[in-house]
């Protein structure tokens, strides 16, 4: 099992109310819930700067190679950036 670490956060009440009505629906503790959105929110920042980082690359290479990039899925352009040789 991984380390845990405890945090302290200051929540807006209705947002907090939120948060809970998510984890009833779910059958969730909400901090699993927070754990889980928290996991989901890095991953799509993760994708979305793969994706920047290889149209930045793609528009270096050439104009037609952009159509790639927009039709590619952010996992074959994070593998496509992790098996490039630089």
């Amino acid at each position: 099992m991984s380390r845990t670490a405890n945090l302290h956060l200051l929540i807006p009440e209705e947002l907090l109310a939120e948060i809970d009505r998510v984890a009833r629906e779910r059958g969730i503790r909400r901090a699993h819930l927070l754990r889980e959105m928290t996991a989901d929110c890095l991953r799509r920042g993760r994708e979305e700067r793969d994706a920047r980082e290889m149209q930045a690359y793609a528009e270096g290479m050439g104009e037609a190679s952009g159509d790639f990039v927009r039709e590619a899925e952010p996992h074959v352009v994070r593998r496509l950036l992790r098996e490039t040789e630089w």
